[in-house]
C-alpha cells in the first residue's frame, strides 16, 4: 500500500490553485515532502499523463521539482544542529547516503559536510 501525503500538504495544495494555476510553480510552492509521482497525481486530482503533460507545457518535470524541494529542504536541515547528516539523507526520502551525497554535490558544489561547515 502506497503511503498518501498528509493531508496539510494536500490542503496547502488546494489552497495555492488559482484559476489560472502554474503547475510546476505549485508543486513547487507547496512544500511538498519527496513522494512518488503517482501520489502527487492522485492528491492533486489528477492522473499521472495529465500532470506529465501539464509539466512539460510549462516546461518543468517533476524529477526537477522533486530536486528543487529536496535541495532546499537539505539545505534548511544542514543549517540546524538538530539532524546528522545521514538522518537528514533518509528525511529526504534517501534509500543510502552516497546518492544524498552525490545528488547534494551536484546541487550546491560541495559535500553535505562541507556546506555544514561552511554555515558555522
Amino acid at each position: 500500500m502506497q503511503k498518501r501525503l498528509p493531508i496539510r500538504y494536500v490542503k496547502n495544495l488546494l489552497a495555492l490553485l488559482p484559476a489560472d494555476h502554474n503547475t510546476a510553480s505549485l508543486l513547487a510552492r507547496a512544500e511538498l515532502p519527496p513522494q512518488q509521482l503517482e501520489q502527487v497525481a492522485e492528491q492533486l486530482g489528477m492522473g499521472v499523463s495529465t500532470l506529465h503533460r501539464r509539466l512539460a507545457k510549462e516546461g518543468a518535470n517533476f524529477k526537477q521539482i522533486k530536486d528543487a524541494y529536496r535541495k532546499q529542504a537539505a539545505m534548511d536541515l544542514l543549517r540546524r544542529e538538530g539532524h546528522t547528516i545521514d538522518q537528514v539523507a533518509q528525511l529526504l526520502g534517501f534509500a543510502e547516503k552516497s546518492p544524498f551525497y552525490r545528488a547534494f554535490k551536484r546541487w550546491t558544489g560541495m559535500s553535505p559536510a562541507q556546506f555544514r561547515a561552511s554555515r558555522r
